[in-house]
């Protein structure tokens, strides 16, 4: 390699490695900004309190959340339809659906609905195809989607539920509690432009196996809907729901 080329080739380099960082210092910063906005609007130790579920009796979690909902704040009333992954996306979907429908309500615009799709981490070819099959015939009535999930890590779930919704021309964006690693990492995943609460694992540790509180978990023999449980627990699904209202009406202080 000549050293003109060889120049030429680690400018390249450096310039990508200057947007690089760049983009980390820019969303770590915003990252910092909407966390101290959260924590100088909300008692987010007092609302722990109030939490009836187990699974809400997290301040971290509920500070993950409050983050989601800033950063979606000008984007609420955008949306037509929820798309749920489940089954552990369940809560946080329900939670997003609750804020955004209020949101409607107060301008005078119409509730949304919310669908639940078995994306699942292990999937079978015929639940693929269920799951490409419902969103195919609804896709007319879909109009912009936020799909939501409780956690990003490598990606591979989301993917296949991101690129279901492309395929089929639906335009949307990706809600989750925490993503697993900084939005670079993902490159041409669909995850990198998620909207996440935080970076971590706190999607995961709170609401991944959580049957006792969603009442549903993934169907075993395909289909696109989750079934219901036999580790659901009538107290906490209602305590749960509960504190769902609650955190919305809580949470609206942000948007």
């Amino acid at each position: 390699m000549s050293s003109h080329i060889y120049i030429i080739f680690m400018e390249i380099i450096d310039l990508k490695k200057i947007d690089k960082e760049v983009f980390e210092r820019a969303y770590k910063a915003r990252d910092e900004t909407i966390r101290e906005r959260v924590q100088n609007t909300l008692d987010i130790e007092n609302l722990e309190t109030k939490m009836k579920s187990e699974v809400f009796q997290n301040s971290n979690l509920l500070e993950s959340l409050a983050c989601l909902v800033a950063k979606l704040k000008d984007k609420f009333t955008d949306y037509d339809t929820v798309l749920s992954d489940e089954a552990s996306g369940r809560l946080v979907s329900l939670f997003l659906h609750k804020i955004i429908n209020t949101k409607k309500e107060q301008e005078g615009k119409e509730k949304i609905p919310i669908y639940f799709i078995a994306g699942g981490r292990v999937r079978h070819p015929e639940a693929e195809f269920d799951v490409n099959d419902f969103i195919s015939k609804k896709k007319e009535a879909l109009g912009k989607t936020l799909l939501v999930t409780e956690h990003i890590e490598s990606g591979g779930t989301i993917k296949f539920l991101a690129n279901t919704l492309k395929s089929n021309g639906i335009n949307f964006d990706i809600a989750t509690v925490s993503l697993g690693q900084d939005p670079l990492s993902y490159k041409t995943n669909p995850a990198k432009n998620a909207i996440y609460g935080s970076i971590g694992e706190i999607g995961a540790k709170s609401l991944y196996f959580k049957y006792k509180a969603t009442g549903v978990q993934r169907a075993r023999k395909g289909g696109p809907h989750p079934r219901r449980s036999k580790l659901r627990d009538p107290e906490e699904v209602k305590q749960s729901r509960e504190d769902i209202k609650t955190l919305a009406s809580e949470f609206s202080k942000l948007v």
